[in-house]
Formats: C-alpha cells, sequence, structure tokens
C-alpha cells in the first residue's frame, strides 16, 4: 500500500518573482481548527517579496469540491526583524535548559 503524506504533494515552481506552490493529494482530515477536507483538497499558495519593504507576502486559495462550495481564501504579511536570531537547542523528553540568552 501506497503511504500519502498527510499535508499532500507540492511542486513549486516560479511566475516572475513570485513563489508559486501546488498542493495535492492530501489525506482526509482537519485543516486547522474545524475546518474539515478531503482528499480532493487543493491548494495554491504564493509567496513574494515586496520590493518597497521587504516583507514577505503569503497568500492562498484552497479548494475541495466534498465540502466546500467557494474557495477558501487568505492572505499574510510578515515583517522582518532586526533582533538577533539566536540557536535553539532543543533535546526533546529533557527538562528546559537555565541558559539565559
Amino acid at each position: 500500500m501506497a503511504h500519502i503524506a498527510q499535508l499532500g504533494h507540492s511542486i513549486g515552481r516560479f511566475e516572475d518573482e513570485t513563489l508559486v506552490i501546488d498542493t495535492a493529494v492530501f489525506t482526509d482530515g482537519v485543516l486547522f481548527g474545524s475546518t474539515l477536507h478531503s482528499d480532493q483538497m487543493t491548494m495554491v499558495e504564493r509567496l513574494s517579496v515586496q520590493e518597497d519593504t521587504g516583507d514577505l507576502l503569503v497568500s492562498w486559495t484552497t479548494n475541495d469540491p466534498n465540502y466546500y462550495s467557494e474557495p477558501l481564501t487568505g492572505s499574510q504579511r510578515l515583517q522582518s526583524t532586526s533582533q538577533k536570531i539566536i540557536q535553539y537547542d532543543c533535546v526533546p523528553g529533557s527538562p528546559m535548559s537555565d541558559q539565559q540568552y
């Protein structure tokens, strides 16, 4: 029996300066919260950097004919930070470290 990824199979491509990611072959389940989806769901995500601000714009469109009569859509703008990136030494199953950053 073939293994199907729960979060789907994705293929990306560039359209000009935008990364477009097409995802399909989801396993039936819950997309987020209580939003159900079937194995017929498809998703298209678009990621682009805004030239004037450097912000990352992420938008998505999800279709699932088994649950929804219209596409689900959304977007999010992510801003860069000037804060220092620190190493996170996560060791599963171990107590939290007393290290101060």
